[in-house]
């Protein structure tokens, strides 16, 4: 049978807002992880908000598929930045994987945007992505599951709190039980061997790695913000927006006006640790030191 991801190791490297760029994906390619690249990282601010710069990104998509010699990475991506001329880039490039960001209320919006989704993805011979927050998921390939120790984003807008209140070991079940067919990937939390080895017995078909390595030697993060990693644990992470339910490690207040948190995000990971936020989940727990991206993957994998 067709492996679904084309990587050594059964390890999704979880798409990371202004972290998971094209030099990221590299680096998590030779390690034997299947990469994932993120459009945000490419959006440049424009007065009081930020849009994609496709003129930084679509060389960064090029310039990583002649380095890999391979399409094979995920790429994500806002519904609203799918132009003509990417999807137009997208294919030439034989990307093999996407996930398309897209309106979490309206029911209606939903529907359709499922329906362009699919067009799109049709159009690119890719496997698609989408990121599960409870409700019923209509053409995808796969779903990204994500629970309330994840990093980042841990709830759609229109989530009931019973299922805001789920670990993502039992969001995970939940979809085994509704989905047992599905290509399921939890990402949240994980951060040892024993973790990885459990989800995979369960049925995963592989388990998704963020803040561990956000802390690689190899990140965008500064030093002294992989340091703050360090000596944090999942007792310090806290909640930003009621509505997305964003894990964060704060280090000050900063006033986003985005949805994402952007202003703040930005500023936290290019700090001294002083100022701003960055996202993580529980899996700074087991953040013990700065290593290399190989040695990450290579522990997780002893089992």
């Amino acid at each position: 049978m067709e492996k679904f991801f084309n990587s050594k190791y059964p390890i999704l490297a979880a798409p990371m807002n202004k972290v998971s760029y094209a030099e990221f994906a590299l680096v998590q390619h030779q390690a034997g992880i299947f990469p994932s690249i993120m459009s945000y990282c490419y959006y440049k601010k424009i007065g009081s908000t930020f849009s994609l710069d496709f003129d930084t990104f679509i060389p960064a998509l090029q310039e990583y598929v002649k380095l890999t010699g391979s399409p094979d990475v995920l790429i994500c991506v806002d519904y609203l930045d799918l132009s003509d001329e990417l999807i137009k880039v997208l294919a030439k490039l034989q990307i093999s994987h996407i996930a398309i960001s897209g309106p979490d209320s309206n029911n209606n919006q939903k529907i359709q945007f499922a329906d362009v989704g699919k067009v799109i993805t049709q159009q690119l011979k890719c496997k698609r992505l989408s990121w599960y927050w409870g409700q019923q998921y209509r053409n995808s390939d796969g779903l990204l599951i994500k629970g309330k120790e994840s990093g980042g984003r841990t709830s759609g807008l229109d989530n009931n709190d019973e299922y805001n209140t789920l670990s993502i070991m039992d969001r995970f079940k939940l979809v085994r039980n509704q989905y047992p067919t599905s290509v399921a990937i939890p990402m949240g939390g994980i951060g040892t061997s024993r973790q990885v080895k459990e989800y995979l017995e369960l049925g995963a078909t592989a388990v998704g790695i963020g803040t561990l390595l956000a802390a690689s030697k190899e990140s965008v993060l500064t030093p002294e913000v992989k340091n703050a990693m360090i000596n944090a644990t999942w007792n310090d992470i806290v909640t930003l927006d009621d509505r997305l339910k964003q894990n964060a490690l704060v280090f000050s207040q900063v006033v986003s006006k985005d949805v994402n948190n952007t202003f703040s995000l930005t500023t936290g990971i290019s700090s001294k640790a002083d100022q701003g936020h960055i996202f993580a989940g529980a899996g700074i727990d087991h953040i013990k030191e700065i290593k290399p991206m190989k040695q990450i993957i290579e522990e997780l994998m002893n089992f």
